[in-house]
């Protein structure tokens, strides 16, 4: 089993994982993303998404940045900047 402490970011770009078909294949996502030195990760627990339609897709990342997605992951909004790292994200609207 690989922990939390051993994962990494592969040539520095900051990605997104879709699948649409359960699992069997995997799209990886950056359009609005950092593509170059972001190594910083999202944890599991920093990822959440609303019930609106379409749905937002907000994650948190260990360097205190928070991205947007309000079209299924095609293009990422930087929500918010230089925080402490974001260990949890959880969505509430009016």
């Amino acid at each position: 089993m690989i922990s939390p402490q051993q994962r990494y970011v592969p040539e520095g770009k900051l990605r997104v994982a879709r699948s649409r078909d359960g699992g069997a294949s995997w799209q990886l996502l950056d359009n609005g993303l950092p593509r170059e030195n972001a190594y910083t990760l999202p944890l599991r627990e920093a990822m959440c998404s609303d019930d609106r339609d379409p749905a937002g897709i907000y994650f948190g990342t260990t360097s205190g940045a928070v991205y947007y997605t309000r079209d299924g992951g095609e293009t990422w909004q930087s929500l918010a900047q230089h925080l402490p790292s974001v260990f949890s994200v959880t969505c509430a609207y009016q």
